[in-house]
């Protein structure tokens, strides 16, 4: 199901964010999850290697497609669920078709900032 980052974004100040080079698809780089998550969340990337500003403002909106694990832990605790990937609404529609039948708001395509080096 999408999530909506609207009520979670709107709680962090303005002018957070993360700075992350824009990954060259390359195994375990966290700045890969990063791309995942702005794949997901249907932001516009600029060209492999740029430097970019992922700011809290950039989150507020969009809808954002994830799977979701629980972990068990042990007998005594609480399931405790995590996002165990970030999915690009395309890939979610393939997973669970009824998404498709999900009423969202119509968004405009948002471009992420490119740092000036």
């Amino acid at each position: 199901m999408p999530v909506d980052m609207t009520h979670k974004a709107s709680q962090m100040p303005p002018d957070s964010g993360i700075l992350y080079r824009n990954p060259v698809s390359s195994g375990n780089d966290p700045s890969a999850y990063i791309g995942a998550f702005c794949d997901s969340c249907g932001l516009i990337r600029p060209e492999e290697g740029a430097d970019v500003e992922l700011t809290s403002a950039d989150c507020l909106g969009p809808y954002l497609y994830v799977t979701i694990t629980n972990d068990e832990g042990d007998v005594d605790s609480d399931p405790c669920p995590r996002v165990s990937r970030f999915l690009t609404r395309e890939a979610a529609l393939i997973k669970r078709p009824e998404v498709a039948k999900v009423a969202l708001r119509e968004q405009a395509p948002l471009r992420l900032k490119v740092l000036s080096s």
